[in-house]
């Protein structure tokens, strides 16, 4: 539905491959790529049926193209994120809760008002300094619709260090559950676990047995339905056939548009899943990479998490929020007052398809677009703050 530093993991690049292609490499036979990509097949369709995974992130999927420039007073503070799935139907939560600290001001420089603040920039109010923090996104993937619900909060503090919370805004979004402009959240954290890579793999091209067991392939594949690429994919069969690196070529390209590793292994009741990885997305200027680890994982569905989602997206709609809905042509948008009742109509910018990108060029997938969307987004409620702020402002004598 984010979107730093980097982790020690295994890469599939030929760096990161280096030693392994000192040594001798097996050809495999040439039915033995039909053979594997049945066997990723299987794997994912166990793993993608119940799942549940736990764990923290450097920061959360929704932003990861953001360019908001962070503060000294916003201490680094892992995201903590939850995965469950059942079937098609998947939510991922995920929370921060930030530790803030008290940077006095710069004298003569001059602070925009808190309603034009981005998330993660500060402001001057009074004795206070005041924190906008994007401290919670929730993504619904369900039978009748996909959702995403990113909340922002405003949060002062005092020369002290006391904090505290003094409201919210939010950018919520629905599309059709078969759409991806919202699944970016969802495909970092099962392809930085290793999983769900089968569903993009049209066909297996070639496979290497590398030292140690491991399979080294190239797949015909895609991101999205009709792109023309490849993907190169170290899979460890002895645990559940796991993906340990994949790296994705857009037709063309010079460099990979995706670039994720995983490395350690944990095992709980035959789910097996990776300590810790990273998950980069190669955009031009934006190729941050997110450093993800797992606490926990089962093949369980958490059905608590899945009704805690539903519930966000219930009938009525959360305050001082901007509202798209693209399940309807055309869209709908409007923003909410602080009761969340409608106040008017927007229609968004919508962004281009294309952008040129690092070592060639890539078609950009939907669920960027759906990231620079929520962009054009938060630069709308931005307005809309202004304008509100500026009615009110007008009113006094």
């Amino acid at each position: 539905m984010a979107l730093a530093a980097t982790l020690v993991a295994v890469a599939l690049t030929e760096g990161a491959l280096g030693a392994e292609a000192a040594k001798p490499r097996q050809a495999a036979k040439p039915d033995e790529g039909v053979a594997l990509l049945q066997k990723l097949r299987s794997f994912d369709a166990v793993y993608m049926a119940a799942l549940t995974y736990r764990g923290t992130d450097s920061q959360p999927a929704s932003v990861a193209v953001s360019r908001r420039a962070s503060s000294a007073s916003l201490v680094p503070t892992p995201v903590q994120w939850s995965l469950s799935r059942a079937g098609d139907v998947v939510a991922v939560a995920q929370q921060v809760k930030p530790v803030l600290k008290y940077v006095a001001p710069e004298p003569g420089k001059e602070h925009k008002p808190r309603g034009d603040l981005g998330p993660g920039e500060v402001t001057y109010e009074a004795d206070k300094m005041v924190v906008l923090v994007r401290n919670k996104t929730v993504t619904l993937y369900d039978h009748d619709r996909a959702a995403q619900l990113l909340t922002d909060t405003y949060y002062a503090v005092l020369p002290d260090n006391t904090v505290q919370e003094e409201g919210a805004t939010g950018i919520l979004s629905f599309t059709k559950p078969d759409s991806r402009e919202l699944c970016l959240p969802v495909e970092q954290a099962m392809w930085v676990a290793g999983r769900g890579y089968s569903p993009f793999l049209r066909k297996v091209l070639d496979v290497k047995t590398l030292a140690g067991g491991r399979l080294a392939l190239k797949a015909d594949g895609f991101v999205e339905p009709g792109d023309r690429g490849y993907w190169e994919l170290e899979v460890e069969p002895a645990a559940s056939y796991m993906v340990r690196a994949a790296r994705y070529f857009s037709e063309g390209a010079t460099s990979p548009f995706l670039d994720i590793a995983n490395s350690g292994l944990g095992v709980e009741e035959n789910c097996h899943y990776p300590k810790q990885g990273t998950f980069k997305l190669s955009l031009a200027g934006l190729g941050q990479a997110h450093e993800v680890s797992f606490e926990s994982a089962r093949l369980k569905t958490d059905d608590a998490l899945l009704a805690a989602a539903r519930e966000t997206f219930g009938e009525s709609y959360p305050p001082n929020c901007v509202v798209s809905d693209y399940r309807t042509e055309p869209a709908t948008s409007f923003t909410t007052d602080e009761q969340g009742r409608i106040r008017g109509r927007n229609r968004p910018e919508e962004p281009a398809e294309t952008v040129p990108l690092a070592g060639g060029a890539h078609r950009l997938p939907l669920f960027v677009v759906g990231v620079l969307v929520l962009v054009a987004l938060m630069f709308l409620l931005g307005r809309d703050r202004s304008v509100r702020r500026g009615a009110s402002d007008a009113k006094v004598p």
